[in-house]
């Protein structure tokens, strides 16, 4: 099935891809509408899934701005397979394992997204992205004898020991400076820091769900009475509550680590100037 969302303003009118419909019958196009991909997972990513996205924007000319979460899936040094001695051998086998390798691939995908012509691409510092400095932080490319990535490991953690802090992303410091292959158009990606606000017609967009208040886990009861305006992901499945939406997720279905029953969902949101 494939369902479409639509909310209509104050006087009756709505907007569906881009075609506005006011309630006398009439219509006009739409323009600068933002597009939040659910989560990303580069290289665990859905391919035929974004091929048709970059279809719908390239054919499309109402679509300006695209905001990515979790854009790394960080499965080369995630945490969570730190001590699954059987992943770590399958993903050296197979060269998963290399965060150069990981980071060249996130280049490919966000390279694909500025060949359309004057798209801007927001990337929203997300938990996965977060796994990465996690890595750094528990110096564990030495304490796992991790040969592959501690050369890497090194460079990252000069970067994110220096006095400034400017750093907001390690996955941005990979793309620009570790990645095999160069970003095309650096200039068009914009890179939010953690806990940075990215407001767009009134509509928080540079959540990316993971974090609620003091601490605790972000939930739509929380933004929803927190933040009243928003559009958040993280978990993978698309929920709507007042004017907090979450969109879900353009990976695979199957992460390898998610078993049995799922809610999971292949869903975006378009944010329009109304």
């Amino acid at each position: 099935f494939h369902v479409r969302v639509i909310q209509s303003t104050e006087d009756g009118s709505f907007t569906d891809l881009g075609v506005k419909y006011y309630p006398d019958g009439t219509t006009s196009k739409s323009k600068n509408a933002v597009l939040v991909q659910g989560d990303s997972h580069v290289g665990s990513h859905d391919r035929e899934l974004f091929s048709e996205i970059l279809s719908l924007m390239k054919d499309s000319d109402f679509i300006t701005t695209t905001v990515l979460h979790d854009i790394c899936n960080s499965s080369s040094v995630s945490h969570h397979e730190a001590n699954d001695f059987i992943k770590k051998v399958t993903r050296a086998l197979e060269g998963s394992d290399d965060m150069v390798g990981e980071a060249t691939e996130v280049v490919d995908y966000l390279n694909q997204l500025t060949s359309l012509s004057n798209l801007q691409v927001v990337v929203v510092n997300s938990n996965h992205d977060r796994h990465i400095e996690r890595y750094i932080k528990e110096a564990r490319a030495f304490k796992d004898r991790d040969f592959k990535n501690t050369r890497t490991a090194c460079a990252l953690f000069l970067e994110l020991t220096k006095e400034d802090g400017a750093l907001k992303n390690p996955v941005k410091f990979l793309v620009e400076n570790i990645s095999s292959r160069p970003l095309n158009s650096p200039e068009r990606i914009t890179w939010l820091g953690l806990d940075e606000s990215y407001v767009k017609y009134g509509v928080e967009l540079g959540m990316h769900g993971d974090l609620g208040a003091n601490g605790g886990r972000g939930s739509l009861q929380t933004y929803e009475k927190s933040v009243y305006n928003a559009v958040v992901a993280h978990a993978h499945s698309a929920a709507i509550k007042q004017k907090v939406f979450r969109v879900g997720t353009t990976s695979e279905m199957d992460m390898g680590y998610n078993h049995g029953l799922s809610s999971w969902t292949r869903t975006c949101c378009l944010v329009y100037e109304d």
